[in-house]
């Protein structure tokens, strides 16, 4: 296992005292102690958080605009494959990701249900890009 050095420092600290560090703290997410109330409020946090950083984001590029086209060139490769009025799709794609891999694993893990909801997620992103066309032909 490939782990920093100052964790594995930590592991070896833990041995010698004995210490079960994995047993000390429950990591589950969704343990039948947790109730509704908290995973709603959990994931309610994580949309507002992407929301405010989003916001962040545009009220930064729209105050600093000269300073933020230099400084983003390098991130190119994010927007330039889809056509211009479509900048923001990667943005959408990365939801997409986030959804299919954050969302998904905290439904019923295992059951029919996340089949459903995770087919039904592809299916109205398969749709919406069916109608939005936003990747440009590539020039040869």
């Amino acid at each position: 296992m490939a782990l920093p050095e100052n964790v594995k420092e930590v592991m070896k600290a833990a041995s010698f005292f004995n210490i079960d560090l994995f047993n000390m703290v429950s990591v589950g997410c969704w343990t039948d102690g947790i109730g509704f109330f908290s995973k709603t409020m959990a994931m309610t946090l994580v949309v507002i958080m992407l929301c405010g950083a989003l916001v962040s984001i545009g009220v930064v590029v729209k105050n600093h605009r000269s300073w933020c086209f230099t400084a983003i060139t390098p991130l190119v490769f994010l927007w330039e494959p889809y056509k211009p009025s479509f900048w923001y799709w990667e943005i959408v794609e990365t939801t997409r990701r986030l959804m299919m891999t954050g969302v998904l694993s905290t439904i019923q893990p295992g059951t029919f249900s996340q089949l459903v909801a995770g087919l039904l997620m592809n299916v109205i992103y398969f749709g919406l890009l069916c109608q939005t066309n936003p990747v440009q032909r590539q020039q040869r």
